[in-house]
């Protein structure tokens, strides 16, 4: 399982996308189509809020590097297209501690990102 955010294990960092990317770190945003593309081509790591499992897809066809989901429902069928297809994006539930481990278990998502370890969090839309 990964985890981001425990001050024990050493990751790299992730963003949250406002107006510019950041080559250095992980920039997080809510799916958008246009942003998408635009990561891809300036070769962007990316982890990408997705509400839906069409989202998801796409972003596995786009080799994003994280799916990021705070649904439990959704959160489980993606674990299972996932490993059905083998997808190569991992999936991460996103949470406000460490709590949800017990959830991520149960989801059987790939890790866990914990919404305080995205510098300038805010919600995702």
């Amino acid at each position: 399982m990964l985890i981001f955010g425990h001050k024990l294990i050493k990751s790299d960092e992730f963003i949250f996308f406002q107006k510019d990317f950041d080559k250095e770190k992980i920039n997080c945003f809510s799916f958008d189509e246009k942003k998408l593309l635009l990561a891809k081509t300036l070769n962007i790591k990316c982890a990408i809020y997705v509400k839906n499992i069409n989202e998801a897809i796409l972003c596995n066809a786009l080799n994003i590097e994280f799916i990021i989901s705070d649904d439990k429902k959704l959160s489980k069928k993606l674990s299972k297209i996932a490993q059905f297809y083998l997808f190569d994006t991992k999936t991460l539930f996103l949470a406000n501690d460490l709590n949800a481990i017990k959830t991520v278990i149960k989801c059987k998502s790939d890790g866990l990102l914990l919404k305080n370890f995205i510098i300038d969090f805010k919600e995702f839309e």
